[in-house]
């Protein structure tokens, strides 16, 4: 006689038997219990999916990856010492480039099964994609996320000036929300001040436009 567990997911319960071939035995008979376990590693998923970010932030949640069986149940079965799983960028629209660590071994010596990812950004606003591939076992991909347009706020500063009979004002304008590395254009039409003698307020110059 063979005993076969049912369901996919490991578990422990009752084995019973349901025939009418033995004596004296029917299903509330309990000949002991079964447990199964997770069977043999075969690939990686995304257990946690990367979330969407503006640009110039970590994405607003970092990717988990783990190993499972053929059945989806997380498992460490048959994992070597050693395996590294590397992310990797695909993008749909945009040309960005992920950073951040974006590789992490996931074996039994150092993650165990498990790879927690953290501080990883993509340069570029778009709509992107990761997929997720180990040294051993099948690979995975996960959701699509976006990077956002980053909104700057402008700063508008007038300079002094000697008097000169002329309303002529030169304006600075700046933003503390660049982020490093970037290179950004200010632009405006013209500005004045209300009088060449008395105002000590400019007319509010166009609206400004930031680009990046």
């Amino acid at each position: 006689m063979k005993v076969r567990p049912t369901g996919t997911t490991p578990s422990t319960g009752n084995i019973t038997y349901s025939g009418s071939g033995i004596t004296g035995v029917d299903g509330s008979t309990n000949f002991g219990t079964l447990s199964t376990v997770p069977g043999t590693v075969t690939k990686v998923v995304f257990t946690t999916q990367p979330a969407s970010a503006e640009y110039g932030s970590d994405l607003s949640v970092q990717p988990v990856i783990k190993t499972q069986d053929q059945f989806g149940n997380n498992s460490t079965s048959g994992l070597g010492v050693n395996n590294t799983v590397t992310l990797t960028l695909i993008k749909i629209t945009g040309t960005g480039v992920l950073q951040g660590t974006a590789s992490i071994d996931i074996g039994t010596s150092v993650g165990n099964g498990t790879a927690t990812f953290s501080g990883l950004t993509v340069n570029k606003i778009g709509q992107y994609q990761l997929t997720a591939t180990p040294e051993v076992y099948a690979s995975d991909t996960s959701n699509q996320f976006d990077i956002t347009s980053k909104i700057l706020t402008a700063t508008i500063g007038v300079d002094n000036k000697v008097y000169d009979g002329t309303t002529n004002a030169t304006v600075d304008l700046s933003s503390t929300d660049i982020i490093s590395g970037d290179v950004v254009t200010f632009s405006y039409a013209s500005a004045a001040f209300g009088d060449a003698k008395y105002s000590p307020s400019p007319l509010a110059p166009s609206t400004p436009l930031v680009s990046q």
